[in-house]
């Protein structure tokens, strides 16, 4: 506590219910979201960090006082989950808690509703942008403008972001610009 009697450090809420070891398409994505928890579990200006996470991840989590988990397995059981947890179901799980920041490893913010807490994406690469633009028709139609919406919406609603390279962030910079977006 500061000397006014109010708790110090940071509540952080980690979205990472739709990642799961097993399933995971990206196995990247899934080891940085754990080091990432790790790292933050071990800083000294973060009070608490509530993981949303599957049950397998509960496993795997940090063994620390300040990580609290919540479990969420529906997200990474098929595609209709994850959608709608990226979409409605992680933000009703954020709304009325104590956190700060809501961040999320995976780098998708909802394009359906406004997070209810500052928010923090990790967008690991350019692939729905590089994609849309050079290789058309590599991807569903669907999952193209899922991808390119999710870009979207990080980029409008999100206070932080972070990206793993430099080259990424310029292309996706420009992407935005493109876009009309921040």
């Amino acid at each position: 506590m500061d000397k006014n009697g109010n708790i110090k450090g940071l509540s952080l809420a980690v979205g990472a219910a739709e990642q799961d070891f097993r399933t995971a398409t990206s196995l990247g994505i899934y080891n940085m979201s754990m080091g990432l928890i790790g790292a933050l579990a071990r800083h000294p200006d973060v009070r608490r960090i509530r993981v949303l996470a599957s049950r397998e991840m509960v496993e795997q989590l940090p063994q620390s006082d300040n990580v609290k988990s919540e479990t969420y397995d529906y997200p990474a059981g098929g595609s209709v989950g994850r959608v709608w947890w990226e979409q409605v179901g992680i933000h009703r799980a954020v709304a009325g808690k104590d956190d700060d920041w809501l961040i999320l490893p995976k780098g998708f913010a909802s394009f359906v509703t406004p997070c209810p807490i500052r928010l923090a994406v990790y967008i690991h690469d350019i692939m729905a942008a590089v994609f849309a633009d050079r290789y058309p028709g590599t991807f569903p139609r669907a999952k193209q403008a899922y991808f390119s919406a999710c870009y979207r919406a990080s980029l409008k609603r999100a206070r932080v972001v972070f990206m793993g390279t430099e080259f990424a962030r310029r292309y996706l910079a420009q992407w935005a610009a493109g876009q009309g977006l921040p």
